[in-house]
């Protein structure tokens, strides 16, 4: 059964190795969500990386907000991350946020 949420300023953190973390949002807009995913969607259906990438950005920058790092969370200082972690974070804020169904 569904629940009737509706989006908060609250947060939730994640933590990374060696001591590093991520706050995220708790719960992300209907709205924001449908986007991006279209986006990435649209992007990896026509075979555009720049378009994933923008999109992704766009996905961490809208969750994140703050990290362990002092640098601010920017779509600039989210491209300065390595492979590595953009992967790592992309898995566990999508996972964050779609949780598996309960039957």
């Amino acid at each position: 059964m569904a629940k009737l949420g509706f989006i908060s300023d609250e947060t939730v953190r994640i933590d990374l190795e060696e001591g590093t973390w991520v706050d995220v949002r708790k719960g992300m807009s209907f709205e924001t969500m449908a986007k991006i995913q279209g986006r990435i969607k649209k992007a990896q259906d026509s075979d555009e990386m720049d378009g994933v990438i923008s999109a992704t950005v766009d996905f961490l920058v809208a969750s994140i907000v703050a990290w362990s790092d002092a640098l601010e969370v920017t779509p600039e200082n989210v491209r300065r991350l390595n492979y590595d972690a953009i992967q790592a974070l992309s898995e566990l804020i999508v996972a964050h946020y779609t949780p598996e169904k309960k039957s």
